[in-house]
C-alpha cells in the first residue's frame, strides 16, 4: 500500500492524542488529594508517558521529512516552518516533563505536571496550525474536487429534501411560485390585450392612408 504523501499523517494523530491525555490525566490527579492517588493511576500515567515519547519521536521524525519533501511556494513554506517551530517547542516541554517524571520521582506531581499542562496547551496549537497546512495551504495533498461539473453543480434532492434542510428558503421559494402562477396569466392577457390594440391601430391607420 502507497502511503500518499507520508507516513506523518500516521504518528501524528497518535502523539495528539497521547500528549493531550497525559496533560489531562495529570489535570485530574492534581484535583485530588495526595493520599488519594492510587497505583493505577500512576501506572496509567507512566505508560502514557512512555508512549507519548516514542509518539513524539515518530512523528518529529516523519515530520522533518516532510519538511523537506513536500512541494511548496514561499507562503506555504513559511506556514511549514511555523508548524515545525511549534512541534518541537511542544516535544521539549513534554520531555523535561518525562525526564522528571522518571529521573526524580519525588517530584512528579509538581514540577513535572506543570511540564505535561504546557505541553497540553502546546499540542493543541501545533495540531491546529498543521491541519492549516493541508487544509488552507493544501500541502500534501495530490488532488482537490472540483467545485463545478457533476460532483457539485446538480440538484440535491427534491422540494421535500429542501423543506426539510432548510425550510425558511424552501417556504420562500414555494411563495414566490404561487405568486408567479398568480401573476402570470394577468401579466399574458396584459399582453395579448396590447397586441390586440396595436394591430387595431396599425388597420385604421392603414384605412385612413
Amino acid at each position: 500500500m502507497e502511503i500518499i504523501p507520508n507516513l506523518h499523517p500516521i504518528f501524528v494523530h497518535f502523539t495528539v492524542v497521547l500528549v493531550f491525555f497525559t496533560g489531562l490525566l495529570q489535570l485530574c490527579l492534581w484535583l485530588k488529594k495526595p493520599l488519594q492517588l492510587n497505583a493505577m493511576a500512576l501506572s496509567v500515567q507512566s505508560w502514557l508517558v512512555a508512549l507519548s515519547v516514542l509518539s513524539l519521536l515518530a512523528t518529529l521524525a516523519t515530520g522533518l521529512q516532510a519538511f523537506y519533501s513536500v512541494g511548496h511556494d514561499a507562503p506555504s513554506h513559511m506556514a511549514m516552518t511555523d508548524h515545525r517551530n511549534w512541534a518541537f517547542a511542544t516535544a521539549s516541554v513534554f520531555f523535561a516533563g518525562a525526564l522528571l517524571f522518571y529521573f526524580l520521582p519525588m517530584r512528579r506531581q509538581s514540577v513535572a505536571a506543570s511540564f505535561w499542562l504546557a505541553a497540553l496547551l502546546l499540542v493543541t496549537l501545533t495540531a491546529f496550525k498543521g491541519g492549516e497546512l493541508v487544509y488552507r495551504y493544501g500541502l500534501g495533498v495530490m488532488s482537490l474536487p472540483q467545485v463545478s461539473g457533476d460532483g457539485h453543480d446538480h440538484e440535491h434532492g427534491g422540494q421535500e429534501e429542501k423543506a426539510a434542510i432548510n425550510p425558511e428558503a424552501a417556504a420562500a421559494s414555494s411563495y414566490l411560485d404561487d405568486e408567479h402562477s398568480l401573476v402570470a396569466p394577468v401579466v399574458e392577457e396584459a399582453h395579448e390585450a396590447d397586441s390586440q390594440g396595436d394591430s387595431g391601430v396599425d388597420g385604421h391607420a392603414g384605412h385612413r392612408h
